[in-house]
């Protein structure tokens, strides 16, 4: 018998002032926040800028901010040159505080395990638009908490975008329902399974 217990959530904190000045920078926009390595045949950072250079005319309000640092960065800066609505922080080590002042959260992977910042972004309350890849669809489901997308489609992941950014009571029922959500991967909660698991196989049961 099998007993599979998920990653837990990292257990970010953030500062309220901290995270109401990065909030500051960016207006009034509507943040579409994206945190990993860059590394667009991983991540698939390279759609977040389609999608930023696609709406850039009509949409001014939504903002990207693309948080961490990797071997693509340089590739990736190159390639949103003269786009206003994205930014790159580079790596920083308060990634809470910008979690905290996200207003939804970007993730189109082209392949995956289970995407743990996603665990993250739910515990923030953080609706998510991201792709149908490898364990992702375990933490996001399609119109329930988020949006699920086929990798490159373009199309799917900009009205998925902006259907986040026209529609405020969506986003404040996904972020009541994505809280709920990520209480099952509280760091306490997967310790607890695990405490469980290991006390029914000392004492002869079957985990």
């Amino acid at each position: 018998q099998w007993t599979v217990i998920p990653d837990a959530s990292s257990g970010l904190t953030s500062q309220p002032a901290r995270a109401a000045e990065l909030r500051g920078q960016f207006g009034g926009d509507f943040v579409v926040g994206h945190i990993g390595a860059l590394d667009d045949s991983h991540k698939g950072q390279l759609q977040i800028i389609s999608i930023a250079r696609r709406i850039r005319d009509t949409e001014s309000r939504v903002r990207f901010v693309l948080v961490g640092s990797g071997r693509d960065a340089n590739m990736l800066k190159a390639a949103a040159a003269g786009l206003e609505n994205v930014v790159f922080t580079g790596y920083v080590d308060d990634v809470g505080n910008y979690l905290a002042a996200f207003d939804a959260f970007i993730y189109p992977s082209r392949h995956e395990g289970l995407g743990s910042i996603l665990l993250d972004a739910l515990e923030f309350g953080l609706p998510v638009v991201a792709t149908a890849v490898g364990g992702i669809p375990e933490i996001i489901e399609d119109d329930a908490n988020g949006f699920l997308c086929a990798p490159d489609d373009i199309d799917a992941l900009t009205n998925a975008v902006l259907r986040l950014e026209r529609d405020t009571e969506l986003c404040e029922r996904i972020k009541s329902v994505n809280k709920f959500k990520a209480e099952g991967y509280s760091p306490a909660r997967m310790t607890s399974r695990y405490i469980d698991i290991y006390s029914r196989l000392v004492g002869g049961g079957a985990a």
